[in-house]
């Protein structure tokens, strides 16, 4: 019997129990590094998609938030949505702009969801 122990830190625990859904990935073009610029274009996204993402979501009483987000290796953006409703909403490519404050995005979600969100049928 091998009795090789792996530690997890509460850091990684937290992490999983709290960050359920993947990130969603904007390409962007031109790449970037300033936080500020990106802060705005996070803001705008949410501006631009409010109406549509509260009609279509007629009973949703929660602020509507990018629960975290980053600037990755490639200069795209990375967003962290815990938000169901929100997170399912953009899934769909064709419900963001082409172009924000002059950065054109190319947003890529997920090809599925997380297995506690999903059903099998037969």
């Amino acid at each position: 019997m091998n009795n090789n122990n792996i530690t997890v830190t509460n850091y990684a625990l937290n992490y999983a129990a709290d960050y359920q859904y993947p990130p969603f990935k904007l390409e962007c073009e031109p790449k970037s590094n300033d936080k500020k610029q990106d802060e705005k274009l996070v803001n705008e996204l949410l501006e631009y998609i409010r109406n549509d993402f509260l009609y279509e979501n007629l009973s949703f009483s929660k602020p509507i938030l990018v629960d975290t987000w980053w600037i990755d290796f490639e200069g795209n953006i990375q967003l962290i949505i815990k938000t169901t409703e929100l997170y399912v909403y953009l899934c769909k490519k064709e419900r963001y702009p082409s172009e924000l404050i002059n950065i054109n995005i190319n947003p890529i979600s997920t090809t599925h969801l997380p297995p506690l969100h999903t059903i099998i049928l037969k």
